[in-house]
């Protein structure tokens, strides 16, 4: 934990990870709300923010009740939100200048955060403790860096808390109703096959007109990664100087995955997407394959049906990739 301080907006993230990180600012002891107060017993107060699930809750829990014993004298106030409603949230905080001594920060809002002043620089903390940051993934801990100009150098604004692949799930029970075989969880559909099993798998169950069960339902911002990649494509060149994302495999790609839901009809239309989000969709029973990152795995436990991983589509390359 940090110092009180002031800090994260989403934004298009290459990775999982989010950060604990402290507030950088002028706040103090006696400023009110949720930075923290001074008791009159002297004790101090610590706001911790955070997104997860109930397994994740279980495990900062512990984390915390171990940090208060080490620190005689102080507390901390969790906060913690689902994962739809934390950007918003912690915006509100932002904007009311009641914004929580340690929390979440995706590493795409590491710049715009240092350089409007909210994030506190951590390097000489980190570099201070006993943390031993030579066991951390470099790019992990890079992430979280800038100088001012460039992500990835410079001083720590932040730690990683997590980073997990996306694996793309499949509800076997609709292949079974279906009667399709299951996909080989070794070898990856092609870009053409994956559209021939999703036809099959997009249907109308109940006869009134109107689909009730699709293929997909990736978002863009998570899942076009796998397409891009696998068909020979990048965003950026490796050394961030050029965007790539004119190139005709990039192009190809992201074609491919439009036309998914406008051309194939795979996946719920705009407006369906908004009576009833995807992700819910996929835990109705109601769509095929859907993204699975290894926060999920607690949540999808509860599901009615019985989902496997299988590798991404793969593009002109023939090697998935997420």
């Amino acid at each position: 934990m940090f110092n009180k301080r002031k800090m994260l907006a989403g934004s298009l993230s290459f990775l999982s990870a989010l950060a604990l990180v402290g507030c950088g600012g002028g706040e103090t002891a006696d400023s009110g709300g949720s930075q923290g107060t001074g008791g009159s017993d002297g004790d101090k107060e610590l706001t911790f923010m955070f997104r997860g699930g109930e397994d994740e809750k279980k495990a900062y829990q512990a984390a915390i009740n171990a940090f208060e014993d080490a620190n005689p004298g102080v507390s901390v106030n969790v906060i913690s939100t689902d994962a739809d409603q934390y950007a918003t949230k912690l915006q509100a905080a932002i904007a009311g200048n009641d914004i929580p001594d340690v929390f979440y920060v995706e590493q795409g809002d590491v710049m715009a955060y240092v350089d409007n002043g909210i994030l506190k620089d951590i390097t000489e903390e980190v570099e201070n403790s006993d943390f031993d940051i030579e066991n951390v993934w470099e790019y992990g801990i890079n992430s979280y860096r800038y100088d001012g100009k460039n992500i990835g150098q410079g001083n720590i604004y932040g730690l990683p808390k997590d980073v997990g692949p996306f694996a793309l799930g499949y509800n076997k029970a609709m292949f079974e109703e279906a009667g399709i075989d299951l996909p080989d969880p070794d070898t990856p559909y092609t870009f053409e096959e994956f559209v021939e099993v999703g036809k099959q798998l997009t249907k109308d169950n109940d006869g009134d007109g109107e689909l009730d069960q699709w293929a997909t339902g990736f978002n863009v911002n998570w899942s076009l990664h796998a397409f891009v990649w696998s068909n020979g494509g990048e965003y950026l060149s490796e050394d961030y100087s050029e965007v790539l994302i004119d190139s005709p495999e990039f192009i190809e790609a992201l074609q491919y995955f439009a036309d998914l839901q406008n051309v194939h009809g795979l996946t719920p239309s705009v407006a369906q997407a908004q009576t009833l989000d995807t992700y819910q969709r996929w835990m109705n029973g109601e769509i095929a394959f859907f993204p699975v990152g290894p926060w999920d795995m607690s949540t999808y436990a509860t599901l009615d049906f019985e989902y496997d991983l299988v590798p991404w589509p793969a593009g002109k390359t023939g090697v998935a990739a997420t």
